[in-house]
């Protein structure tokens, strides 16, 4: 499976640190930060999609620093390393809807703070966990978390 070109609004689930966040499909064609911590942070974090696919991000290929010519890959270079990338998905080894639903409940719990700083919700983290672990499909916890459109979403893997 591969990252698709039309932007999307995207939950990334990264089980190690417990963090839910929103990202735009955009951020599969983007780096910036050291690449053994864009590895660390992303590698094997779950991609959910807003009609239910789940897939997970088996790999990151480097491409090269960003921009079409040697004056703009030398400002992605001063800026951090902005670099062009691509990412693997793969269906194999997701959860189902209900773990899904506990994993993402269970990132609420454990950092209240993203849901105020992350999403488009203003109910108590207390309450979006709960309407997320009462949703029966994958939009109803988009719409518990209140996922912003993909032009407010993170866009970037770092």
């Amino acid at each position: 499976m591969s990252a698709s070109n039309s932007a999307r609004a995207v939950l990334l689930i990264n089980e190690r640190a417990s963090t839910v966040l929103p990202y735009s499909t955009t951020a599969f064609q983007v780096s910036t930060g050291p690449t053994s911590r864009v590895l660390e942070r992303y590698l094997d974090s779950l991609v959910v999609y807003r009609e239910g696919a789940v897939c997970r991000l088996e790999g990151i290929q480097f491409l090269g620093l960003w921009g079409a010519n040697v004056w703009q890959r030398v400002f992605s270079f001063a800026n951090g390393g902005t670099r062009r990338i691509t990412v693997k998905l793969s269906s194999q080894r997701v959860p189902t809807l209900e773990e899904t639903r506990k994993l993402v409940a269970e990132c609420v719990h454990r950092h209240p703070e993203v849901i105020e700083q992350y999403f488009e919700q203003s109910a108590a983290p207390e309450t979006v966990a709960a309407s997320v672990e009462r949703a029966a499909t994958s939009n109803e916890i988009f719409d518990a978390l209140g996922v912003p459109g993909p032009e407010n979403c993170l866009d970037s893997l770092t």
